[in-house]
């Protein structure tokens, strides 16, 4: 502190440090933790516990378990994919929607999928190992818009790759500033609809966060399968 004194423990960290009585209830119900997890540990490595100010501890998730099924799925899913590319089909062609953008193509493509379906309010199927496992393929749309610079040019441009906002969609895509940014620099864009976090989630999220919290595992789970 400002006088240059050792700031006092809180009356409720000095309760669990020096086990003394509280009339806090949760004092009571992390004693133990306390006492068996975290004091020892300092002890170990030489913080006595009678020097302490404050002490907790906070859960961490290893690389493996914060990535490993999305991992999976990856390597998975890109091992299932033909030699050549995904299996796509072309469902519209429009030439001229803007003054920016000469082409616009919507099509859908077919990707695999590890959920127990392919539309929203499902959860990652796993195995003993706790890795998604491959359920069978699905198709999704996709848009792509190539800038009038480029055909005015002649040249190919580089792919920019757009990731719409929080229950949004692909046709955001399709926005004046993107349009200009594709025009400017000479990028061809697409976009997909992000499964768990699309405009056609927003109904069994709702829903969840209304009715059944415990439920929440949809949203990562369609997540990392979108």
């Amino acid at each position: 502190e400002s006088s240059g004194l050792p700031v006092e423990p809180s009356a409720a960290f000095l309760a669990l440090r020096d086990n003394t009585t509280s009339s806090d209830p949760s004092i009571y119900l992390r004693r133990n933790h306390f006492n068996e997890d975290i004091f020892p540990l300092l002890g170990e490595i030489g913080v006595s516990r009678d020097s302490l100010q404050l002490a907790w501890d906070f859960t961490v998730g290893s690389t493996e378990s914060i990535t490993g099924r999305l991992l999976h799925m990856r390597d998975d899913g890109l091992a299932r994919l033909p030699s050549n590319g995904p299996v796509y089909y072309i469902d519209l062609i429009e030439d001229g929607p803007s003054d920016l953008i000469a082409r616009r193509i919507r099509g859908t493509f077919e990707t695999p999928y590890y959920t127990e379906h392919p539309g929203p309010n499902t959860h990652l199927v796993l195995d003993d190992d706790g890795l998604p496992v491959f359920q069978g393929w699905t198709n999704s749309t996709f848009i792509v818009n190539i800038p009038v610079s480029l055909v005015a040019q002649g040249q190919s441009g580089r792919i920019l790759q757009y990731g719409h906002g929080l229950f949004g969609s692909e046709t955001e895509i399709n926005g004046s500033y993107l349009q200009e940014i594709a025009n400017d620099y000479g990028y061809v864009t697409c976009a997909t609809n992000w499964w768990g976090m699309d405009q056609f989630d927003v109904p069994a999220v709702t829903t969840m966060m209304l009715k059944n919290l415990t439920n929440c595992g949809i949203i990562p789970d369609r997540s990392q399968q979108g």
